[in-house]
C-alpha cells in the first residue's frame, strides 16, 4: 500500500477515534509511524483539541524536518550540473559496451574457458551499474572511479596485448572505449561544476 492510501486509511481511523483516545496516543508517539501521527495533529486541530504533548511536538518537527530534506534533495536531483549527467550518460556508453564484450567474449571461447574471460567484464558491467545509478542520486563517487579507472587500465594493458596477439581486434577496441569513456566520466566528475555542485549541496547526500 503507497503512502498516500496509508495517509487515507489513518485519516478516516482518527477520525473515528474519541478526544480521550487521540490524546492517548499523543503521549505515546514512539509506538505509531509518521504518517499516523501526522493524521492525528491534523484531525486534532481540526477538532481546535489543545495538544501538549512535548514528545508528540518534537515527533512532529522530526518528521517536518525528514520532509523538508527529502523534498530538497528531490529539487537539487532534478538540477544536477550538465557536467554530472553526461558523466552518468558516459558510464552507461561504458555499460553497453561491457555487455557487448561479455556477449563477444562467450561467442569467441568455448564454455569452459569463457568462464573467467567473462567474469572481470561482468564485475564491470555491475560496478558500472551501481555508480551510474549513484551519480543520478546525487553522491560522490570520485574515489570510487579512481580505482576502477586505475582497474580498467591494468585490465587494457594485460588483456589488449592478449587480444591484439589473438587478433580479437573488435574485444580490444570495446575495451578501450570502455576504458575511455570512463575516464571521461572521472574528467567530469572532476570538473569545477561538479565539484562546486558537491560542495555546496552535497550534505543533503
Amino acid at each position: 500500500m503507497n503512502r498516500l492510501k496509508m495517509s487515507l486509511v489513518f485519516k478516516k481511523v482518527v477520525r473515528n477515534k474519541s478526544n480521550k483516545e487521540l490524546l492517548f496516543i499523543a503521549e505515546n508517539p514512539d509506538d505509531y509511524q509518521d504518517d499516523f501521527l501526522l493524521a492525528l495533529k491534523e484531525e486534532l486541530d481540526h477538532r481546535q483539541v489543545e495538544l501538549d504533548s512535548l514528545l508528540l511536538n518534537r515527533r512532529l518537527e522530526r518528521i517536518s524536518n525528514i520532509e523538508a530534506s527529502m523534498e530538497k534533495r528531490k529539487h537539487l536531483l532534478n538540477k544536477l550540473p550538465a557536467t554530472m549527467v553526461w558523466a552518468s550518460n558516459f558510464i552507461y556508453f561504458s555499460i553497453v559496451l561491457n555487455l557487448i564484450l561479455i556477449v563477444n567474449r562467450v561467442i569467441h571461447l568455448d564454455v569452459s574457458g569463457a568462464t573467467v574471460t567473462w567474469l572481470f567484464p561482468l564485475i564491470g558491467f555491475l560496478l558500472m551499474m551501481f555508480i551510474a545509478s549513484v551519480i543520478k542520486k546525487g553522491q560522490d563517487v570520485t574515489k570510487v572511479m579512481v580505482v576502477v579507472i586505475v582497474s580498467s587500465i591494468l585490465n587494457l594493458l594485460i588483456k589488449g596485448g592478449l587480444f591484439l596477439k589473438t587478433e580479437d581486434y573488435l574485444a580490444f577496441m570495446l575495451l578501450f572505449l570502455i576504458t575511455g569513456f570512463e575516464v571521461i566520466a572521472l574528467i567530469l566528475l572532476c570538473s569545477s561544476d561538479s565539484r562546486d555542485w558537491y560542495s555546496n549541496e552535497g550534505e543533503y547526500f
